[in-house]
């Protein structure tokens, strides 16, 4: 009985040290690039691809939008260069095993390509941030940060910043002027009301016009989720919404005088959803599906740029 009993004690200790042991971890945090206080050159040596969706529905909530920081429905930190839960590069463009479950990727910039951001700034969320972090845009600026939204952006700065992000671009206090900026929210806003959202959004999209006025403002489409992702969300995170927030963005970009970019149309797969094998965890992009992000984004405005131009001559 006594040998029963010291062995049950053996096997009680051990478990409480893995139990220890698979609770310990830690998180890698990494800038944002911008013209004068964050290089886009500098090295990137971690990822903080961080899911910050707010809670509630598109139309749930009162008139005032919810704080972005609620509950999220994902999170996934990595010091790797794939995010936890993501694939590599070949392992991502793999045929997936449903018919249905693929997109054709656009393979990355090549460097002509590239100069046509020379002169472009990205301002946006984590998803946003993703597209600086895989280098996939290195000759653009990033002024990005985790959580961030349309009212965040006048209080908060990048990560490695100090004045908050809308700021950084005010040519009016010194900062570089471009020719195109890039805005991406809704995220992290769907937890607002709908006509909340937009009237921020929109006073957003002026605030930048008079900080950059001699740029053109463009505003990309909220990008899908996984279906997974889509039909267990708790916080109205569906490709369903996000249909309608992209359908009164772009609406708002008519009213506005910015232009509408169409990404979410390139992500989705036959089943009008973002496919598993090119998300890190059903909201955010792997590195081979950032490079078609960055691909589509030079599509829809530079190719169609060249295209209206060869009509016009």
């Amino acid at each position: 009985m006594r040998t029963w009993i010291r062995f049950a004690a053996v096997c009680l200790s051990a478990l409480t040290v893995l139990a220890m042991v698979s609770c310990a971890g830690g998180t890698g945090q990494t800038g944002s690039g911008n013209s004068s206080q964050e290089s886009t050159g500098g090295t990137v040596t971690s990822h903080d691809i961080i899911s910050e969706i707010g809670s509630g529905g598109l139309e749930s909530g009162p008139e005032d939008p919810v704080s972005s920081e609620a509950p999220s429905d994902v999170s996934s930190d990595s010091n790797s260069d794939t995010p936890s839960g993501g694939v590599s590069g070949t392992e991502s463009s793999g045929a997936p095993e449903d018919e249905n479950d693929g997109i054709d990727l656009k393979g990355p910039l090549g460097s002509d390509e590239l100069a046509c951001f020379e002169d472009a700034a990205f301002i946006g969320n984590s998803i946003m941030k993703s597209l600086f972090n895989y280098r996939v845009i290195p000759t653009a600026d990033f002024f990005t940060r985790s959580s961030l939204n349309v009212r965040s952006v006048y209080t908060t700065s990048t990560d490695t910043g100090t004045v908050p992000i809308i700021d950084m671009i005010d040519t009016r206090q010194g900062a570089e002027a471009y020719s195109d900026v890039f805005l991406l929210f809704g995220l992290n806003e769907m937890g607002y009301h709908l006509n909340s959202f937009i009237n921020l959004y929109g006073q957003l999209v002026d605030d930048v016009k008079v900080r950059q006025p001699g740029a053109t403002v463009y505003v990309l489409s909220v990008f899908p989720v996984t279906a997974k992702t889509s039909g267990t969300s708790q916080t109205g995170v569906t490709n369903e919404n996000i249909v309608r927030m992209n359908e009164s963005i772009r609406e708002m970009c008519a009213q506005r005088g910015a232009v509408y970019v169409d990404v979410y149309s390139h992500l989705i797969n036959k089943n009008g959803c973002l496919p598993d094998n090119v998300s890190t965890d059903g909201i955010h992009l792997n590195k081979i599906c950032s490079q078609h992000v960055a691909a589509c984004i030079y599509e829809e405005v530079f190719g169609k740029k060249a295209f209206e131009e060869e009509e016009n001559v």
